[in-house]
């Protein structure tokens, strides 16, 4: 989870500083804008998913049963 905060956090500042259609001048940025965002909703699914079982549960009073045991 926190990795993919810390990636969206990233993704936030490459969507800032990217240029928009590509063609930096400077070099520093290999991905348009456009790729950056791309990510970024892929990051936010990505806790959406993780967060899911958890409200799922709560929701609906489930126990979810995992394959592994402790």
């Amino acid at each position: 989870m926190f990795l993919l905060v810390a990636s969206a956090i990233f993704l936030i500042l490459g969507i800032i500083l990217a240029p928009v259609l590509g063609g930096d001048t400077n070099g520093m940025y290999d991905r348009p804008q456009s790729e950056y965002v791309l990510m970024l909703v892929q990051c936010i699914l990505g806790v959406i998913a993780m967060l899911m079982p958890n409200v799922i549960s709560r929701k609906f009073r489930l126990h979810m049963l995992f394959l592994y045991t402790y």
